[in-house]
């Protein structure tokens, strides 16, 4: 039986997009087992390894959101702030859901003293948690602290501890403002709701070794 041209082509192309189809799921496959391998390296306390990994991740599958999100959050623990705002921004790009970027986008601004893009981007917005909003609120009041907008940043984290008092970020931020304007009884009660709720929190002990230096003990 002849094969028409229109038959032969129809093959071809059904061909190819099979083989692509076919090397696209082998790519998102190999993908999500790096970032489950990185995961493991993170509850290890191995980020340098899980960086490794979740490059591979994006290697694999660029447009994978998650792994983006991931490395972009692991080089926000080692507080490389340039490298957070590209691959958490690269993740919101690709579809992320605003309640999971907003905060690490923050962060990653006020890492590396961009408290203009930080004041833009943090703003509460309707259906957001009463959580969520505590948290853009003193993230809010952090950058205001950072561009000397004193009463904002007081204003503003107020908000936040009626909104979340018991939120570990929402009392670090309460808790650097109170330093920073000289209340060491203010900022000692933070950091007692800071430790009770967040024990591992560096930040926690830090403060606490600061309060502890400035009163003497």
């Amino acid at each position: 039986m002849l094969i028409t041209t229109s038959v032969y082509l129809w093959i071809c192309f059904s061909a190819v997009f099979i083989c692509f189809a076919i090397t696209g799921n082998a790519y998102a496959t190999d993908a999500q087992e790096h970032i489950e391998k990185a995961q493991k390296y993170l509850d290890s306390q191995e980020p340098g390894t899980a960086i490794i990994e979740l490059k591979n991740a994006v290697q694999k599958d660029p447009a994978n959101e998650q792994a983006r999100f991931l490395l972009g959050k692991t080089y926000l623990s080692l507080r490389d702030g340039a490298s957070a705002e590209k691959e958490i921004s690269r993740s919101r790009d690709l579809g992320l859901q605003r309640e999971q970027w907003i905060i690490p986008l923050g962060q990653s601004y006020l890492l590396q003293g961009k408290s203009k893009e930080a004041l833009e981007l943090l703003q509460v917005e309707p259906g957001d948690s009463r959580q969520l909003q505590g948290q853009i609120l003193a993230l809010y009041g952090e950058a205001g602290m950072l561009s000397l907008q004193r009463d904002n940043a007081r204003s503003a984290i107020s908000q936040a501890l009626e909104l979340a008092l018991d939120d570990e970020l929402v009392l670090t931020s309460a808790t650097r403002l109170a330093l920073l304007e000289g209340d060491r009884d203010r900022a000692l009660h933070h950091v007692d709701k800071l430790l009770a709720i967040a024990p591992d929190s560096i930040d926690a002990w830090v403060f606490q070794g600061v309060i502890y230096l400035i009163v003497g003990k």
